[in-house]
């Protein structure tokens, strides 16, 4: 083979790869576009004109079978992730989330309040939508949260359209209603910024201390949370994923655990009782390394401005 021969199919190899790469940029741009017009919309829809509220449901749950807590992850790629117990198969019913969480608990009967105003008209359009996360040091942390399995939206966006940015899910053992202890939402850290992209920078004090605060709207409340936790930490390290607590026993331990770990230095208390939210995504590659955010809701007698000068009292 000659010279010229080769350097033809070496031009060739390196046309083909740059087209293939070319190709996937610019889907990756025009699925981020996506993601940015599909929040916009949500926004407009967020405090839509609620429609009529028609008569209360009561629901009969079936007893459901017991499962493990499995270690949810947001990687866009699978091989990349921990292998996660397997689930009990639920059917679906609509709204899929609202009730398959409920019907979990095992509840002998029970009513599902309304659906709140703001979140009605979103919730009728997107019925997997269960909420909606605003962290108010970051603005770019302010869209819907859905819920249908801890797979499906790795890779596609609320509407049901194959998406690299995915969509960020509250996972699928945690209930809205009734509500679990521990509310646990994953989200993907892109490089884009988008979804969790920009949790990270919570880690930085001087930013989280300009307002520590996390409102988490779900389908049938509106709370404030106060961050308890922040770093990156191992799945098998810290159990953040857990969404209930046998005890108060249990509950301590898993604070006490927390504060341990924590990077940056919170002077949150926590009793046994407090709601929790926790943030997680993906970080540095890694099957079992996560950057995750643990809030307690704020609770009804507390002032904001005296918490934040209790949980910084030197900022």
């Amino acid at each position: 083979m000659n010279n010229k021969l080769v350097r033809r199919i070496v031009l060739i190899v390196a046309l083909a790869v740059a087209v293939y790469s070319g190709a996937r940029l610019i889907g990756y741009i025009a699925q981020n576009a996506r993601t940015h017009r599909i929040n916009d919309e949500n926004m407009r829809m967020l405090n839509a004109t609620a429609t009529p509220v028609t008569d209360e449901v009561t629901v009969t749950p079936e007893p459901a079978a017991e499962t493990e807590p499995p270690v949810s992850v947001t990687e866009i790629s699978a091989t990349e992730q921990p292998s996660a117990p397997e689930q009990t198969a639920v059917e679906e019913v609509t709204p899929a989330p609202t009730l398959r969480s409920f019907m979990s608990l095992g509840n002998a009967s029970a009513t599902i309040p309304p659906v709140s105003d703001n979140l009605r008209e979103l919730h009728r359009v997107y019925p997997n939508v269960v909420g909606w996360l605003n962290v108010h040091c970051n603005k770019r942390i302010n869209f819907a949260i859905v819920q249908k399995n801890n797979e499906y939206y790795l890779d596609h966006d609320m509407t049901g359209a194959k998406n690299v940015t995915g969509a960020p899910f509250l996972d699928e053992v945690c209930s809205v209603w009734p509500r679990s202890e521990n509310l646990v939402i994953y989200g993907h850290n892109m490089k884009s910024g988008e979804m969790f992209g920009e949790l990270n920078r919570l880690r930085d004090r001087t930013v989280l201390a300009s307002d520590p605060f996390v409102t988490f709207s779900t389908l049938y409340e509106t709370d404030e949370y106060a961050p308890l936790y922040i770093g990156i930490c191992s799945v098998y390290d810290v159990p953040f994923y857990r969404q209930s607590f046998a005890d108060e026993n249990e509950f301590d331990s898993f604070i006490s655990i927390l504060r341990q770990n924590s990077e940056v230095r919170l002077n949150t208390d926590a009793i046994y009782g407090d709601d929790l939210l926790t943030l997680v995504t993906c970080c540095d590659g890694s099957d079992d390394k996560r950057m995750v955010v643990v809030l307690r809701k704020i609770r009804e007698n507390e002032n904001l401005t005296m918490l934040k000068r209790s949980i910084f009292p030197s900022a």
